[in-house]
């Protein structure tokens, strides 16, 4: 009896010693073929082209697990997002339980991501080059559950190193650019609830929204416990903090993502009430500058988005932001920025557009180097018929700029400027020519400007330029500088400066101008070298 368990103990073993080195070998005895099987069934089913380079799985340095590592990742979309490419990843590596492979769950310990480019690209019609699957005519077939269930992959952690991720949606439109990204996020993706600890960093942010730059090249910290409920696709912010250079703001709420629709409930508030935080969310090679800047006075930056998100409506958000008594001065420079008053408050309601949009800008004031500015905005319906009530007061001179605020090397800058004007009306009075429902008047003047950079190869200069407002035009009666050795001499008037300032429509007006030199070689800067121009004159059609 002894004897045949001795037997079935050894031919058992020898069985598992068979199979771990089959479960070892095939996949090097086999590996360019089954590698080629996989890429043509992948290719197959996407509406992308997945190529990758060398791989290596390595099973007996950690055993029981499974270390995978695949080099040079690639997904490029097809039309109509020719030359994007989804993922482009450097090398991804996954640590596997090997034992799990032949069960009902994959248990994978780590997924990292080395040298990732993320590109997510939105065209104006909503099309997404993230959409790649084709369609399955077998899906339909299948009968659907709807009963709750719980992921077939036990992932713990997940990391980005170097990583790069860009965001470009032209139905906003928005342009998000994150690169030095690190990020990594752990928690228990076997449940259905459960707590996901992130934490993310990005050397450069930049952010265009519309246009605009909101973010150039700032740094971020990001450390978020995200409460994660996969049924309902709903996400909680817990403990988190974000840090966009000095600026640390908190954050609360949730998002939900149950359907196509995105419903949120998101509040955010400044941690720090200081100046100094809302100062440093300027480009980054000016904000490198503030270190050891002198800076005081309070601030607040707050607000919220709350509402759904889908193809026909916006939800409604408002931002406060507020600035007391503010003052900044730099340690090298004469003259410093004082009495700095913000008072802006922007509120929306959800809708199909930003029509409700109500902007507040009760007080923005400041005296730089004993030059004063005042203005103040309050603008409704923005959409549908601007109604503003704007004044701007000035007296600047602007060689004093360069008393507070560090120029690059080489600038020079010398003028002064002088403003009062008011403004206050609907938009639809000026287009139906009701002028007289609409307040426009003061003036605008920049007198002995001289600019002089290294980045110019010639001097710009504006002697005169006053601008004169009215609800029918913008009267520009004087305008003598000029570009270099160029002289120019102009006036006239812009007829619908309004609608292009309120509706961003064309500039339309009618200018008279002189110049006695109109030097256009100094104005089309350098000549080319002599080997580009050589190339230039080969492909010149000869005259005939």
């Amino acid at each position: 009896m002894g004897t045949w368990i001795k037997r079935i103990v050894l031919t058992v073993v020898i069985l598992l010693v068979l199979v771990l080195v089959a479960a070892i070998a095939i996949p090097y005895i086999y590996r360019d073929k089954i590698e080629a099987m996989v890429k043509q069934d992948v290719n197959e089913s996407l509406n992308a082209t997945v190529e990758w380079g060398d791989w290596d799985l390595s099973i007996i340095r950690s055993f029981p697990n499974v270390n995978v590592s695949v080099e040079n990742v690639r997904i490029c979309n097809n039309a109509p997002f020719e030359g994007i490419c989804l993922a482009d990843i450097g090398e991804l590596r996954a640590t596997i339980g090997l034992f799990s492979l032949f069960s009902e769950k994959a248990q994978i310990q780590n997924v990292a991501l080395v040298r990732p480019v993320i590109h997510i690209k939105v065209l104006k019609d909503g099309r997404a080059n993230w959409d790649i699957a084709k369609a399955d005519s077998t899906t339909a077939e299948l009968a659907s559950d709807t009963a709750v269930t719980r992921f077939d992959i036990a992932l713990k952690k997940y990391s980005i190193t170097k990583g790069r991720f860009i965001y470009d949606d032209e139905t906003l439109p928005m342009l998000m650019d994150l690169a030095g990204l690190e990020h990594e996020g752990s928690g228990d993706f076997t449940q259905d609830d459960f707590t996901l600890k992130t934490k993310t960093m990005a050397d450069s942010v930049n952010v265009v929204y519309d246009g605009v730059k909101y973010l150039r090249n700032a740094k971020a910290d990001i450390t978020a416990d995200i409460g994660m409920n996969l049924p309902g696709m709903k996400f909680t912010f817990q403990e988190n903090d974000i840090k966009v250079n000095n600026l640390e703001l908190g954050m609360e709420g949730w998002l939900a993502m149950p359907a196509d629709d995105i419903d949120m409930d998101l509040k955010w508030n400044m941690k720090k009430n200081d100046i100094g935080a809302l100062l440093s969310l300027v480009p980054a090679e000016f904000a490198t500058d503030l270190k050891g800047v002198d800076m005081s006075g309070k601030a607040t930056f707050n607000g919220y988005v709350k509402g759904v998100y889908n193809e026909k409506t916006m939800p409604g958000f408002g931002v406060n932001i507020n600035v007391d008594k503010g003052r900044f001065k730099y340690p090298d420079l004469p003259a410093s920025v004082e009495n700095i008053y913000v008072d802006c408050n922007i509120q929306s309601p959800q809708g199909n557009d930003m029509d409700g949009m109500v902007v507040d800008l009760k007080r923005f004031a400041m005296n730089m180097a004993g030059n004063p500015v005042e203005a103040r905005m309050h603008l409704t319906t923005p959409i549908s018929d601007p109604n503003v009530d704007a004044a701007l007061k000035a007296d600047l001179d602007l060689e004093s700029v360069k008393k507070v605020v560090p120029l690059p090397k080489g600038d020079e800058l010398a003028g002064k400027i002088k403003a009062d004007v008011k403004m206050a009306g609907r938009m639809s009075d000026v287009e139906a020519q009701r002028y007289e429902k609409f307040t426009a008047e003061g003036q605008m003047a920049l007198s002995g400007m001289q600019y002089k950079s290294d980045s110019l190869p010639y001097g710009v200069g504006i002697n005169t330029l006053v601008l004169d407002f009215s609800p029918k035009f913008l009267a520009v009666p004087s305008f003598v500088g000029n570009l270099g050795k160029t002289d120019i001499n102009a006036n006239g008037r812009v007829d619908n400066y309004l609608q292009w300032w309120l509706k961003d429509s064309t500039l339309a007006g009618t200018f008279n101008v002189q110049s006695k030199v109109f030097d256009l070689n100094e104005l089309m800067g350098p000549p080319a070298p002599e080997r580009l121009q050589q190339k230039l004159r080969q492909i010149q059609p000869p005259c005939s």
